[in-house]
């Protein structure tokens, strides 16, 4: 009887419109965020989750002008912090990772619909520096899929030589990769699979410059932090993890001016301990609001999650409407918390 009743449940759910989902889990704010938009392959990202064509992207944007209030960072913090009301429908962007396309491509489509938004940087790959890990295991998917099947065959075996692997297949050598969180390992699959990351951060220049931010502060976007190396902060000990937090904080301030800088966990807050991140904000006023992605979630006061845009469990194939993406967002909510 039970699973009946579960089974009807969903069912119901998953038939009903957005309007009525809203209804059932009402929200002061949503806050959606994404990574990419480009109508261009970006292969330092591609293997890792589709990106927002432009034609979409801007679609979400005349549907959010029109079904909702876009709001500024501020407004959301002086709500989170003092109080202040919010406009009914407030819904707030972000995009996390600092890729040039938020300065290239999203932020002239967000100045012509006058959408404030946030965007989050690691700060150690500012200026190309260097790639975050992740980028760099996107680049070696695309440069053994590229390449003819018997160099994907020489490939594996240089691989399995130097790490001592038994991968015989491409489906085995991608998931073996994704599974990579070490950035030494990455870099020596690297060295085995013949990407060269400094050329490729000259040439393509994949991340936002100290000049670029300059403009999106001077035009009244705001600047956050997503850690200096863009690790999973649970992984760390909790000195290392404040030491993420505090100090992309602080980088950011200097870059900008501003204090309070907001933070967006790198992956996600997973496996923190709210009390240790409230006792950072009381330590130092560097930082600010928390933002995670767990979509409609609720959780502390002074940490907001958002809806990834760009997520396979939302956005299956990658050409999804907002309004369906929202959609998907609610009903899994409603299901599964």
């Amino acid at each position: 009887m039970k699973r009946v009743l579960r089974k009807n449940v969903k069912a119901a759910v998953i038939a009903l419109p957005l309007q009525a989902l809203v209804a059932l889990a009402p929200r002061k704010v949503i806050c959606i965020f994404y990574h990419v938009v480009s109508d261009q392959p970006v292969i330092h990202t591609d293997h890792l989750y589709a990106h927002r064509p432009l034609e979409l992207f801007e679609n979400d944007l005349q549907f959010l002008s029109q079904n909702y209030a876009p709001i500024t960072y501020d407004q959301l913090r002086q709500n989170r912090e003092e109080g202040q009301p919010l406009p009914k429908n407030a819904v707030h962007l972000s995009f996390d990772d600092g890729f040039a396309e938020c300065f290239d491509l999203a932020r002239p489509l967000l100045l012509r619909y006058n959408i404030p938004c946030t965007f989050f940087l690691t700060t150690g790959v500012i200026d190309n520096q260097r790639m975050y890990y992740r980028n760099q295991v996107s680049l070696c998917l695309e440069k053994f899929w590229t390449s003819e099947q018997i160099e994907q065959q020489a490939r594996l075996q240089r691989l399995n030589k130097e790490f001592g692997t038994v991968i015989t297949d491409g489906s085995g050598f991608e998931a073996w990769a994704k599974s990579l969180v070490d950035e030494g390992e990455v870099a020596r699959l690297c060295q085995v699979v013949g990407v060269d990351v400094p050329t490729y951060l000259k040439q393509r220049k994949p991340y936002l410059t100290r000049e670029q931010i300059k403009e999106l502060v001077a035009q009244g976007f705001t600047i956050g932090a997503h850690s200096r190396r863009h690790i999973k902060l649970s992984r760390l000990s909790q000195e290392q993890a404040g030491e993420e937090i505090l100090e992309s904080c602080l980088a950011i301030g200097r870059m900008t001016g501003n204090a309070g800088v907001p933070f967006s966990f790198p992956n996600s807050g997973d496996g923190l301990e709210r009390d240790f991140l409230a006792r950072i904000r009381q330590d130092h006023r560097a930082v600010g609001l928390y933002f995670d992605t767990k979509g409609l979630r609720q959780d502390r006061s002074f940490i907001v999650n958002r809806i990834w845009a760009e997520s396979p469990k939302f956005n299956p194939g990658g050409n999804a409407s907002l309004s369906e993406i929202l959609r998907r967002a609610y009903q899994d909510h409603l299901l599964n918390h």
